[in-house]
């Protein structure tokens, strides 16, 4: 007999509820969400004790520059206007350390 509820009480007779585990069991959706609400929550507490959401906060701006870049390249043409707004975003990533320089 299949389970009607999760260990928390969430339904399971929804297939929109639950996705299948690679072993055949099912996995509440809700579950996963909260489960990784909170890991992300713990992490932020840790960052903070830690003193390392200054950095995170000095990015912010790049960020922001980075994220405006993407609908301009997308409205590009040709080659050569995308070349300029590929140079912009590079230098923005070496800023941030996610790319070798």
């Amino acid at each position: 007999m299949a389970k009607e509820t999760c260990k928390n009480g969430h339904d399971l007779t929804n297939h929109a509820n639950f996705y299948r585990e690679k072993d055949g069991g099912k996995r509440c959706r809700e579950c996963k969400r909260l489960d990784y609400a909170g890991r992300a929550a713990n992490q932020w507490a840790k960052k903070r004790q830690r003193g390392d959401t200054a950095h995170e906060v000095q990015k912010g701006p790049v960020h922001q520059r980075m994220l405006e870049l993407i609908p301009l390249r997308e409205r590009c043409a040709t080659w050569w206007e995308r070349e300029v707004i590929d140079r912009e975003f590079a230098e923005l990533q070496r800023m941030l350390g996610t790319v070798e320089a």
